[in-house]
């Protein structure tokens, strides 16, 4: 039955564990009453915590609250009603909680509730004289009892603690937050948020100067031991939230654009060890990805092409005195399948990076130069003209453009047709296209009634 709640799958319920329900059993059906009360609150703390509570904590809870009701200070009458209202709540309460609806007394039987508290249950609900306070309150305690046999007996021996598994580790979210904050490499004492994650790698008492090392170990030591998400968090946190997209472009004096060096070098340490953890692949796929989606903001999207061109120029020339520098030599972006990507997905953006990742794969040279130059003329045909709305004005302009003698297009008339050519169209002025003269609201006033 439902009381027990007899069913599969995994239930929320306001106990933290079974412990805490066991207390509560034991605070009920102790030797004598006087734990009582710190059951009953215990049980109102849950039902604020739940308020649709499983029909044997309910019944509980309605049985009990009524049974400590302190009758000295009531009259019989008022006593008296308390107890009849709670224990036909109470036995309401089985019966629509059974799996089977019918009469009542054909629920009470099944769920083995005796025919006698039955009969309470009907002089309460239609008969002029309620049962006495005494009968009264051992009913409420038979279904105490009743309850400790069919509730809390039977889900004590079902009840199985879901022990929650550890979450994913936060090594790499501090990692990238601390880096997100450093200064030209110096770690700003004052952030309190900042010192706080700073605190999990170097202790209370540790000293702040060595913590960049402690940070790239520990996320060196993360990327090792789960590669596949960390490499994803890398890149929500990164590219996602546009961590390493938030930035203006600069224009050199041949009017090519680049990311700040002070904001590539801000972020050159975390991409190395990307690249040391073999996971670089999957955030350049990641920032190709996001170029290509025209959902994003144009800037952040240039930004994020620079990035992939930063990268590869880095991969080219180890150690280069100016921009990205990688300290070890890869080949990890050697892959056809990411050129091939690149050259059918193109976009605005896609020169700015083309050349570097086709040098870097050693493309032949005059490949290259055909590359460069079929995006360049895709660019050129593509781009839009703008906001502009063009009219039967901007007629004039194309065909003095376009040059050449025009031509005068004559109406073709059939000499066999039905339809005559009006030449007086003056009855037609001001009227809507397929609106005729005697349709017109103005002239025939009955058509607005």
């Amino acid at each position: 039955m439902s009381l027990s709640q007899k069913h599969s799958g995994k239930v929320l319920v306001p106990w933290f564990n079974i412990s805490e329900w066991k207390l509560v059993y034991n605070l009920i059906y102790s030797e004598n009453s006087r734990d009582w009360p710190k059951a009953l609150q215990i049980l109102k703390i849950w039902k604020h915590r739940t308020p649709l509570l499983s029909a044997g904590v309910e019944g509980t809870l309605i049985v009990l609250e009524a049974l400590l009701v302190n009758t000295s200070q009531l009259s019989a009458y008022e006593s008296s009603h308390i107890f009849s209202t709670s224990l036909v709540r109470f036995l309401n309460l089985c019966a629509a909680n059974s799996e089977k609806q019918g009469t009542f007394y054909k629920t009470a039987m099944q769920n083995e509730l005796p025919n006698w508290l039955v009969s309470i249950r009907h002089d309460i609900a239609h008969s002029h004289k309620v049962p006495s306070l005494s009968m009264l309150e051992m009913s409420l305690k038979f279904c105490l009892e009743w309850l400790k046999e069919k509730y809390w007996g039977v889900q004590g021996d079902n009840m199985v603690d879901f022990v929650v598994e550890e979450g994913d580790s936060v090594v790499v979210e501090d990692c990238v937050f601390i880096h997100s904050h450093l200064n030209g490499g110096e770690i700003n004492e004052n952030n309190r948020r900042l010192m706080k994650r700073v605190s999990k790698f170097v202790g209370d008492r540790g000293e702040v100067s060595d913590v960049i090392e402690r940070v790239d170990e520990a996320l060196r030591n993360e990327f090792k031991v789960n590669r596949e998400k960390s490499s994803d968090k890398i890149c929500k946190l990164l590219i996602d939230s546009l961590r390493i997209l938030n930035t203006e472009c600069e224009e050199d004096d041949s009017g090519s654009k680049n990311i700040p060096t002070q904001f590539v070098n801000k972020w050159t340490n975390l991409l190395n060890i990307v690249l040391e953890g073999e996971i670089l692949p999957n955030f350049v796929t990641s920032l190709f990805k996001f170029t290509v989606d025209s959902t994003h903001s144009f800037s952040h999207r240039e930004v994020a092409s620079l990035w992939i061109k930063e990268i590869f120029s880095g991969l080219k020339t180890q150690n280069s005195q100016s921009g990205l520098s990688f300290r070890t030599q890869s080949d990890c972006m050697k892959s056809r399948t990411f050129v091939t990507e690149v050259l059918e997905h193109l976009s605005p953006f896609t020169l700015n990076f083309l050349q570097e990742v086709l040098e870097y794969n050693e493309a032949p040279t005059s490949f290259i130069e055909d590359s460069v130059c079929l995006v360049s003329a895709f660019n050129t045909c593509s781009r839009s003209s703008g906001d502009k709305i063009y009219t039967i004005d901007d007629l004039g302009i194309i065909e003095e453009n376009l040059g050449g003698d025009t031509m005068e297009i004559q109406p073709s008339i059939q000499t066999k047709s039905r339809w005559v050519l009006i030449e007086d169209t003056s009855p037609y002025m001001n009227l809507p296209l397929g609106i005729l003269p005697h349709q017109d609201p103005n002239i025939n006033p009955l058509l607005t009634v």
